[in-house]
């Protein structure tokens, strides 16, 4: 039938000595490969979230309705924590099950035969214990940072400028934990380490890559303006 092709025809096939495609090439290459896999994978990653996404969303409810104050437009509020919800499940992940979907991003790059479905919940069990501190401490720095950057900021408009200090080195810092996140599933799923070394090494890498950190977020910034 002519609506399939003939695979029994011989054909040029790759070349075994052909040089292996590297960076940004190598990266399309595997996408499109992989493309499906890649949605499935997000799909069962965002379905499995949705407890941790509700919970991210409740608390930014509470922290924008403190901030914006008794009269603001719910929808406003609303909006505001949806999505920041979507930012932080983005950047910090969810705990166990960014370990799963770790893992299947992992396996995609090395091009390696995964299982979606099979191996992301065979990998968040193994991993659920540091997956789970993960998520709490990630809770507590946010809670914990948010209500320093509401006090502070209070305090500056009452014309107080040396709370300007605190409030860039909170903001500093969460940068840096934001890039400790892209080493710390890696590091969970790779080696057999203590959470105290999966965050120490996770620091280091966030503080060797820092400068290019500033750079991207500086040209994000840049362009939000423009755009907005």
């Amino acid at each position: 039938m002519g609506f399939f092709p003939n695979y029994e025809k011989a054909g040029a096939g790759i070349d075994k000595n052909a040089p292996k495609k590297r960076g940004i090439f190598l990266y399309f290459e595997l996408l499109g490969r992989y493309l499906w896999k890649f949605i499935k994978a997000n799909m069962l990653y965002v379905a499995v979230s949705l407890p941790v996404l509700m919970l991210y969303h409740y608390l930014f409810l509470c922290v924008f309705g403190t901030v914006y104050g008794a009269d603001a437009d719910l929808s406003m509020v609303n909006h505001s924590a949806l999505t920041f919800t979507v930012l932080l499940a983005i950047f910090w992940g969810t705990g166990p099950v960014s370990c799963g979907f770790t893992h299947l991003l992992r396996g995609m790059a090395r091009e390696e035969h995964i299982w979606i479905s099979l191996d992301f919940f065979k990998r968040a069990k193994e991993c659920f214990k540091h997956g789970l501190v993960f998520l709490i401490v990630d809770i507590l720095v946010f809670l914990v940072s948010m209500v320093s950057l509401s006090v502070y900021s209070s305090y500056m408009e009452n014309q107080s400028g040396f709370f300007m200090i605190p409030m860039v080195i909170i903001i500093l810092g969460l940068v840096i934990y934001t890039a400790m996140h892209f080493y710390m599933y890696e590091l969970e799923i790779t080696f057999e380490n203590k959470l105290k070394e999966i965050y120490k090494n996770s620091l280091l890498m966030a503080i060797a890559t820092f400068p290019m950190i500033l750079l991207i977020s500086g040209i994000i910034c840049i362009l939000s303006y423009f755009i907005l």
